[in-house]
């Protein structure tokens, strides 16, 4: 009988011990899918981290660069049309010039300053929209003549190696800050003499239809890619290098253009001209 109690206990304490390492087994095993589940989010936001970083830098280094090509865009802008008008003073200033030579010395200082004076709104007006656009002051102008004024004041520059047309419908009334408009249009129209051609078309055209009110600039260059017509609109993007392009411009033109759109509640389109070209479309929505 005290045998059998001994053999019994034996079975018993062997059964328990049995047990006794099932559970350290599964608390091992538990324990281990815990350290790789948490070392696998470790190393999972980890490398979304370093993902986002290089991001990040990628982003750094480009607006590095679109800067730099603004500066060295600027500085040309600057230089160019200071030589210029430089150059002329110093050619009345020396040399004994009939009138109509006299004249046309001045005429050409005149376009030089005119440059300088819209890269400086350029600039000036970019530095306001960065401030949320609160100096924009909108009042109730006629647009159909203030499209006339901004067509008349670039005709002799653009009308010098383009065709410059206009179609625009009279007396259009609308609410909007009249000098950021004139700014508007006079970069989409320096935007289209830059990069088309010589001797090709521009044409603008102010309706009103539907309620709507609608600005469009056409041009017949080469045109824009579909992968290049929403980059256009970011602020200093140019194609190309700047020691390369020969085009002038700060890369503020069609910043400008959508940013001062958007203040207006309007929405800027662009279309492919045929056979070849762009056209810009602005389109105001009046408060009904």
């Amino acid at each position: 009988m005290t045998l059998h109690r001994q053999v019994l206990s034996m079975e018993l304490a062997t059964a328990g011990g049995e047990v006794d390492r099932q559970i350290l087994d599964d608390r091992f095993q538990a324990k281990l899918m815990m350290v790789l589940g948490e070392g696998a989010v470790f190393l999972t936001l980890l490398f979304l981290g370093i993902w986002k970083l290089n991001q990040y830098l990628k982003r750094e280094r480009k607006l590095a660069q679109l800067q730099s090509n603004f500066m060295l865009s600027v500085t040309h802008e600057l230089k160019s049309p200071i030589a210029a008008i430089r150059l002329h003073l110093e050619t009345m200033q020396k040399r004994e010039l009939d009138r109509e030579k006299q004249q046309e010395i001045i005429s050409r200082s005149l376009e030089e300053g005119q440059r300088l004076d819209h890269l400086t709104e350029n600039i000036l007006l970019a530095s306001r929209i960065e401030k949320g656009g609160e100096l924009f002051h909108f009042e109730e102008t006629n647009f159909s003549q203030l499209v006339e004024k901004v067509i008349d004041s670039l005709a002799p520059t653009v009308q010098a190696n383009h065709r410059l047309e206009h179609q625009v419908e009279g007396n259009v009334r609308l609410k909007l800050d009249p000098f950021a408009t004139e700014v508007l249009l006079r970069n989409l129209i320096e935007n289209a003499q830059k990069y088309t051609p010589d001797g090709t078309l521009i044409l603008v055209e102010l309706s009103a239809s539907n309620g709507d009110v609608v600005l469009t600039v056409a041009d017949e260059g080469p045109g824009i890619s579909d992968q290049e017509k929403e980059m256009v609109f970011r602020k200093f993007y140019r194609t190309g290098s700047e020691e390369v392009r020969k085009s002038k411009g700060t890369g503020l033109g069609l910043f400008l253009v959508n940013e001062i759109a958007y203040l207006h509640q309007a929405r800027v389109t662009i279309e492919d001209n045929q056979p070849s070209g762009s056209i810009f479309r602005i389109t105001f929505k009046p408060k009904r």
